[in-house]
């Protein structure tokens, strides 16, 4: 939500409303693709660089919540983890990851810390 609160308020708002139909509907994949576009049109810089990096983090958290979020779950007790398991149970294509409470709640941790360090962007180099 926070990202695209910042793509639809870019230019300071001057297209709200068509910026607002467009981000509320698209995915957050698509909408680190128009960061990356608004970052390149920025003076070569820190915040270029900074704003790549946090882009990097994104797409990676973006990958491990695509996965938790399509994925069906269970629990080992043989392990004490929780599984998620990805693609069709008719597939053999299916794969599963465990994972402890602790790794889960470090993903929270980290998303969080994303959407701080984003914060701390906008509020530095504003786009």
């Amino acid at each position: 939500m926070e990202l695209g609160l910042a793509l639809v308020w870019f230019n300071e708002g001057k297209d709200l409303e068509n910026r607002t139909k467009r981000f509320e509907v698209s995915t957050f994949h698509a909408k680190l693709a128009e960061l990356e576009r608004r970052v390149l049109e920025q003076p070569i810089g820190d915040s270029r660089g900074r704003y790549d990096e946090w882009i990097v983090g994104a797409h990676a958290l973006r990958g491990i919540r695509n996965e938790l979020m399509h994925g069906r779950w269970g629990l080992s007790p043989t392990t004490n983890t929780v599984v998620n398991v990805l693609g069709l149970p008719t597939s053999c294509g299916q794969s599963e990851v465990h994972y402890t409470l602790e790794q889960l709640s470090a993903f929270v941790t980290n998303i969080t810390a994303l959407r701080d360090s984003l914060q701390a962007l906008l509020k530095e180099f504003p786009l």
